[in-house]
């Protein structure tokens, strides 16, 4: 008598990414490239973005400067790429702060249960419920110097990352608790408990692997969100302050030379408005590639 082996599964087919995830990734790498190579392109092009020629004030773009100058002669493409490497480390340094705090806070509040996660979801709650925008300006207006504190280009960027940190770890906070809730009864973690695991341990070997992916989907969309935020606040004058260039404080100084020089005010304005809907995109792309391999398994 003969017996037929058995038949191995079929392989699942592996999940590729959409093209919104593959577009987006690859203009948010080509943008962060350029911003943060800005030194070496003024260098390959003979301009400085900060050297100031009163004679050659507003001048249109030419093959000299790519994208004219600015008010004070500035060349103005090194200018944006040197405003959009300030945005986006704010953007990114603030996000990934925010996204600890919450990651923090809610892991600790879905594993502890009881009173910790009911203390830690009132927080939460406080700090959705207050008005955001009010409290940053309110914030964002108090004057370092009188507080003894440092100023200047690298401390407005700490100052703004601090203040998003505060206020922006909610959202994180509500999505890894939710998630951290799904694993926690799972098999995995209940027999590190039995083996006599810290909690500490099984959060840091068994919980946060598990419930990584809607977290970077969550932290992915609050880049977009804090260069937002950033953009408003130098915007307003209480950001970054000139002569460091931002995208928001270089759409500031451009508003009062709409009619002379347009471009001063369209290209930092159209560079936060494709930051922010790429990283939006992102996001949304790497939830639905998450969604797609969760199906496949």
């Amino acid at each position: 008598m003969t017996t037929e082996p058995l038949a191995r599964p079929a392989a699942r087919p592996p999940v590729k990414p959409s093209a919104i995830l593959i577009g987006s990734g690859g203009v948010l790498l080509a943008l962060t490239l350029l911003c943060f190579t800005a030194p070496w392109i003024a260098w390959l092009l003979g301009v400085d973005g900060t050297r100031v020629d009163i004679f050659n004030r507003l001048a249109p773009p030419g093959a000299d400067h790519w994208l004219g100058t600015d008010e004070l002669g500035r060349d103005y493409l090194i200018r944006v790429l040197e405003g959009g490497r300030v945005s986006l480390a704010v953007g990114l340094i603030g996000a990934v702060a925010a996204a600890l705090i919450g990651t923090a806070i809610g892991l600790i509040g879905a594993y502890a249960g009881g009173r910790v996660d009911a203390l830690a979801m009132r927080l939460t709650d406080l700090v959705i419920a207050l008005p955001i925008l009010p409290l940053l300006l309110i914030v964002a207006a108090i004057d370092p110097a009188r507080l003894g504190l440092p100023t200047g280009g690298l401390a407005d960027v700490g100052r703004i990352v601090v203040i998003v940190a505060l206020f922006g770890w909610p959202t994180v906070a509500r999505v890894a608790r939710s998630a951290a809730l799904s694993v926690r009864r799972r098999t995995y973690v209940l027999a590190a408990e039995a083996l006599g695991a810290r909690a500490h341990h099984v959060l840091w070997r068994h919980v946060l692997p598990n419930v990584a992916g809607p977290i970077l989907v969550a932290a992915t969309l609050g880049i977009g969100n804090v260069v937002l935020v950033e953009s408003v606040l130098s915007f307003l004058g209480l950001g970054v302050q000139p002569p460091t260039p931002s995208w928001g404080n270089l759409l500031s100084d451009a508003q009062t030379l709409l009619v002379q020089a347009p471009l001063l005010a369209i290209v930092p304005g159209l560079m936060i408005f494709v930051t922010v809907i790429a990283f939006n995109a992102l996001g949304d792309g790497l939830q639905a590639h998450l969604d797609r391999r969760r199906a496949v398994r």
